[in-house]
């Protein structure tokens, strides 16, 4: 597992560390509940995918999720895979203390945390994930109100295919986003292929134009392709003066 960090200038009163957990997949989570721990964070976000199929080993995602709680303040986004089992994982989430965030907002440390829902769940119920459909589309209603606060503002988007179309011209400061596994396979440091992005895409780890991340995420699958000179990346955040 990689460790990436970040800094960014913002308005706040304090340093404000956070740890940025994309794409877990039901997968086993000690070692990244270790490493956030040893890392003194204040805040947590995730931009959804924390399930795969809904039933195996979806218990191990919430008890993740309890583990994270007990460290610190945890926000949570919508990805495709929680398409299905929305309900459940809306009511885990109160039970345990994670603030979701579906289209909707909350202020943490006079700044603004924003949600932004994946189309697969916000505009096409009972729509399956196509990897070589176009990605459906956004609430923009909501995108641009969340864009209009006066402030700074971080997005929790788990589709970082919907930058250039959809966010990229909005008034936001700090978008993070995952989906794309590091676009699975790796050469030359480019992904092979990510969903919603096609072949060679170019949207799958990093930084792109100061202000969106793209984590490689916490997990291997995307069966049957293995992850190929492509590590695993957990990333953390500061927010400074």
């Amino acid at each position: 597992m990689q460790i990436t960090r970040y800094d960014f200038k913002a308005p706040v009163n304090r340093p404000i560390r956070s740890a940025f957990v994309a794409d877990t997949h039901d997968k086993p989570y000690e070692k990244i509940v270790k490493e956030i721990r040893a890392n003194n964070v204040d805040v947590i976000f995730m931009t959804g995918d924390i399930i795969y199929s809904h039933d195996d080993h979806v218990e191990r995602s919430f008890d993740m999720l309890s583990e994270f709680v007990s460290i610190a303040t945890t926000y949570m986004s919508l990805g495709n895979h929680e398409g299905g089992a929305v309900s459940l994982v809306r009511n885990k989430c109160n039970e345990i203390g994670v603030k979701l965030l579906e289209d909707a907002y909350d202020e943490f440390e006079g700044i603004f945390i924003g949600g932004l829902t994946s189309g697969y769940i916000a505009n096409s119920e009972g729509l399956k994930e196509n990897h070589w459909r176009k990605t459906p589309e956004p609430n923009m209603p909501w995108l641009k109100e969340f864009a209009s606060l006066a402030g700074y503002k971080v997005l929790l988007n788990h589709h970082p295919e919907y930058y250039p179309e959809y966010i990229k011209d909005l008034d936001i400061d700090l978008i993070l986003s995952g989906h794309a596994h590091g676009g699975q396979l790796r050469f030359f440091g480019r992904g092979l292929f990510a969903p919603g992005q096609g072949l060679l895409p170019k949207y799958t780890s990093g930084i792109h134009d100061g202000r969106m991340i793209v984590s490689r995420g916490l997990a291997n699958n995307a069966p049957p392709i293995p992850r190929l000179f492509n590590s695993k990346e957990l990333v953390f955040i500061d927010l400074h003066k």
